[in-house]
């Protein structure tokens, strides 16, 4: 078990220095880093929020795009930050699942209130990660 030890890290939104428990080996980085998990200011707290959302959106990427194509889930996870930060608003793909031929129109877009994954045919499977 590593040992750890208090330690100042500063938040990188607002900069207001916090006491941590880091490992011993622990960078001014990352002690900068666990400060700003802790740190209760807006940035702070909008970086948690898209963090989550990228987790959710994996998940969500998992269980609805890559089933119908392996593919278009690998450019889909690797844009999610690209689409949260609206560097990219959407990503479209058609695919015809070899399995069963059917046509799947696979999305992943930014919306107001967050990001919205589907795949549509003629029934649909949807999500919204917030």
């Amino acid at each position: 078990m590593k040992s750890t030890f208090e330690a100042v890290g500063f938040c990188k939104y607002c900069k207001e220095s916090r006491m941590v428990e880091a490992p011993e080996d622990a960078t001014q980085e990352q002690l900068d880093q666990l400060a700003t998990d802790e740190c209760t200011c807006q940035g702070a707290y909008a970086e948690r929020e898209r963090e989550q959302q990228h987790e959710y959106a994996v998940y969500e990427i998992e269980n609805i795009i890559k089933p119908r194509s392996e593919a278009a889930a690998v450019i889909f996870r690797d844009n999610i930050e690209n689409i949260q930060m609206g560097k990219i608003k959407q990503i479209t793909a058609t695919v015809i699942t070899p399995e069963s031929g059917d046509k799947w129109t696979l999305l992943i877009k930014r919306g107001k209130d967050g990001l919205t994954i589907s795949a549509k045919t003629t029934f649909e499977a949807k999500t919204e990660v917030f």
